[in-house]
């Protein structure tokens, strides 16, 4: 993920410190929604380590030769880690492409050509990716074709953007988030969240804490937000495709995102005495 002005990243998730607020700590919507078990990770991760033990057999029985049985235990349980940060620094420079798209890039004949300026921040995140597959060149090309399919996407849906990389926050309830952008298609106004990689229900929640925030950052300053939204939209970028997915994210979807707020809140609070612990 790219790094929000206002917020901080720590071993517990991040944080976000307002203008006028910067004694008072928000927790970020993502990581409320971290508290969320994500059981198709389990599979996800045996998939990875068959994957790297099939595909990449030579080097498993190197490591396992040269360092031992251990050693190559571990090489193969880390390739679902190696993923993640690959998707990771993927999706933050997708996301960094968007917000800096009708500034930095131009369409010619279908296809996203990235300026100078750009490439050369997109490079820190195409490195990164290397320790999991490709070389800088070839990373960035990927990020390319992602942004291509976004200029796909604004053409094809007729989306004009209202605003782009809004930071929203709620004091009543104490969190806080990064707002991909506020669209308009077809008249009706929408939450617009760009994913690199799957599309999770708990997506639907992360939109309804941005429609619901009361609060929003301009500028140097904060103030109370009066952008309303018709309804979530989340588009699905892929190298050769893009998906829209309309999302509903209403003030029931928004009670359900607080009772997580809560059950995040919890887990961080001491519910078991000294006396059990030492059981």
């Amino acid at each position: 993920m790219t790094d929000p002005r206002f917020a901080k990243a720590t071993e517990s998730g991040r944080f976000y410190y307002p203008p006028g607020y910067e004694d008072v700590t928000f927790r970020s919507v993502t990581n409320a929604l971290g508290t969320l078990s994500k059981p198709a990770l389990t599979g996800a991760a045996a998939k990875r380590a068959g994957e790297r033990a099939v595909f990449q057999e030579q080097e498993w029985h190197a490591i396992q030769q040269e360092q031992g049985d251990e050693k190559a235990r571990l090489w193969i349980s880390s390739a679902m880690r190696e993923y993640s940060d690959y998707a990771a620094n993927m999706g933050s420079a997708v996301h960094f492409c968007a917000e800096h798209f009708f500034e930095h890039v131009d369409v010619v004949d279908g296809e996203a050509v990235l300026d100078t300026w750009l490439i050369e921040r997109v490079a820190a995140w195409a490195e990164k990716m290397c320790k999991h597959r490709g070389t800088v060149d070839k990373n960035i090309e990927q990020v390319r074709k992602h942004v291509t399919q976004l200029a796909l996407a604004i053409d094809a849906l007729g989306i004009e953007f209202i605003e782009r990389e809004r930071t929203v926050f709620s004091p009543e309830h104490g969190y806080a988030g990064t707002l991909d952008a506020t669209v308009t298609i077809d008249g009706k106004t929408y939450l617009l969240d760009y994913k690199t990689g799957g599309v999770y229900p708990e997506t639907s929640m992360q939109l309804a804490a941005y429609r619901f925030a009361t609060h929003e950052v301009a500028g140097d300053a904060s103030r109370t937000r009066a952008m309303r939204a018709d309804g979530g939209l989340v588009l699905q970028l892929k190298p050769a495709s893009f998906t829209p997915h309309f999302v509903r994210c209403d003030e029931v979807v928004f009670e359900r995102f607080l009772d997580v707020l809560r059950l995040a809140e919890w887990r961080e609070q001491t519910v078991i005495g000294e006396e059990f612990r030492a059981r």
